[in-house]
């Protein structure tokens, strides 16, 4: 799922499966929250993640409440790959790295 200019599509909801990112901003898309997702198993390809931001989106941009499991890099933050949540403690708050059938934020649906 993409997400370009200032509209937010599919917060709230799993992706799996996806070759590049699962969940994407690219653009100009400045400012967004991407909250109360699950992402499991994207990011297959060079340069993709379960989660991502382009370069030019990044600016205000913020990841919270995330549950991210699997697939090839967890993160790519303004062009930064990331493959542990703790290697981006600052830019996500409270989001999980684990299995979602052993999260409590995957089993209630997150959010």
């Amino acid at each position: 799922m993409a997400v370009i200019g200032n509209e937010v599509t599919g917060a709230g909801h799993p992706v799996s499966g996806e070759v590049r990112k699962g969940i994407e901003i690219e653009g100009n898309s400045v400012g967004l929250t991407i909250a109360n997702n699950i992402a499991v198993g994207n990011g297959l390809t060079t340069n993709s993640a379960n989660i991502g931001t382009s370069a030019t989106s990044v600016q205000g941009s913020t990841a919270d409440y995330n549950l991210v499991f699997g697939g090839g890099v967890l993160y790519v933050w303004n062009g930064v790959a990331y493959s542990s949540l703790d290697d981006l403690r600052g830019r996500h708050g409270h989001g999980e790295q684990r299995d979602p059938r052993r999260s409590p934020l995957g089993r209630a649906g997150i959010g």
